[in-house]
């Protein structure tokens, strides 16, 4: 008996869903490099491809910003697509956009917004679309120590890899999948009927 409430807890302690807030993808820490983002720039957008750790709702991104000028306080736009092939950015817009300010100064940190939660699975390639909020602003995105972004310099018509892929959190609730779901109902059967058992004697 004491075996099986071991196994339960254990169960639970593994599968039950992440508190709130919890990161769910980290491509970090910031770099000292950056791409700018300005009226008149070869660059116009850029995309991150990135998979989530763990299937769930995300609710807050953040993405390595410089300073900049925002003269309209609308600072940078961000859209999140869906696409399984990274050749196929930037994808379809699936939600956003949201607007993200860039740090005064020369601070460079992550800037952060709250999203209305949407659900990413984490077999799943989605993109980052990061432009700048309007022909006013400008600003840089950093970026992160290893692998590789994409980023596009003629409005999607051809596609080129960034020295590194650009510095972004993603923060929310990971869900378990079903298979863990499986194993914590089988534990918590397995608990019930022993408990059952025990008031039958």
């Amino acid at each position: 008996m004491t075996r099986i409430i071991v196994l339960c807890v254990a169960a639970l302690v593994a599968f039950l869903p992440a508190a709130r807030g919890d990161v769910m993808f980290d491509k970090g820490p910031v770099g000292l490099l950056g791409l700018v983002l300005r009226p008149n720039s070869n660059v116009s957008a850029m995309v991150q491809p990135f998979q989530t750790r763990m299937s769930g709702w995300a609710d807050r991104i953040g993405i390595g910003i410089a300073s900049g000028a925002d003269p309209n306080h609308v600072g940078f736009k961000v859209t999140l697509t869906d696409t399984n092939l990274v050749t196929l950015i930037p994808g379809t817009p699936i939600a956003g956009s949201w607007n993200l300010i860039p740090v005064s100064g020369p601070t460079l940190a992550y800037a952060y917004t709250d999203i209305e939660p949407v659900f990413l699975d984490h077999n799943q390639i989605y993109g980052l679309v990061v432009e700048p909020g309007d022909e006013q602003m400008y600003g840089s995105v950093a970026y992160a120590y290893g692998g590789a972004g994409w980023a596009t310099s003629d409005g999607w018509a051809t596609n080129f890899r960034l020295p590194y892929s650009t510095c972004l959190r993603v923060y929310g609730t990971p869900v378990p999948e079903p298979s863990s779901l499986l194993v914590l109902s089988g534990a918590g059967a397995a608990l019930a009927l022993s408990a059952r058992r025990r008031r039958l004697r």
